[in-house]
């Protein structure tokens, strides 16, 4: 008897019991109706941050000794994916080294959590993204890993959309 692959058993645990898996994912960069739009075959995506910054405040007829809290501004991490480099394959720099920094090409991201049978579960969208750090492999004489490029994405806003199965 063949043991099942990492997907069948998810497959076999996708109940409200069990928490989704973490690794089956796809990473969308650029508007899919346009031609420049990557679509991902990423190792990791790391920093899908979002929190709501507070505001201290307390006026003089306040008779506690404690500021209120109060919302303020919503404030988001930057993200980082990473994946193999490929030969020749320079888009991520090409897209760093614009020649206008003013008007840079920003981008729309999308995450996709899928589950065993390849449907989106969970999407994080990104708005306004563009990156602002590409950092190379770690290159070992004695290693035996696949060279691994990390690009830091600086975006203006997280939505996160849960996808209702049919």
């Amino acid at each position: 008897m063949a043991l099942p692959n990492a997907l069948q058993y998810a497959k076999s645990k996708e109940t409200k019991e069990y928490p989704v898996v973490a690794f089956y994912f796809a990473v969308t960069i650029g508007d899919e109706t346009r031609e420049n739009t990557t679509k991902g075959s990423f190792s990791e995506v790391s920093g899908l941050t979002q929190e709501l910054q507070t505001i201290d405040y307390r006026d003089g007829f306040d008779k506690k000794l404690v500021p209120r809290k109060i919302p303020g501004m919503p404030k988001y991490s930057n993200v980082t994916i990473k994946r193999g480099i490929f030969y020749q394959n320079l888009e991520f720099q090409e897209w760093l080294n614009a020649k206008e920094y003013t008007e840079i090409d920003r981008k729309v991201v999308t995450i996709a959590l899928r589950d065993s049978e390849g449907q989106a579960l969970i999407i994080w969208k990104l708005s306004n993204a563009y990156p602002v750090k590409i950092e190379g492999p770690t290159l070992k004489s004695d290693g035996n890993e696949v060279a691994i490029e990390s690009i830091e994405l600086v975006h203006e806003g997280l939505t996160v959309e849960h996808v209702t199965k049919s």
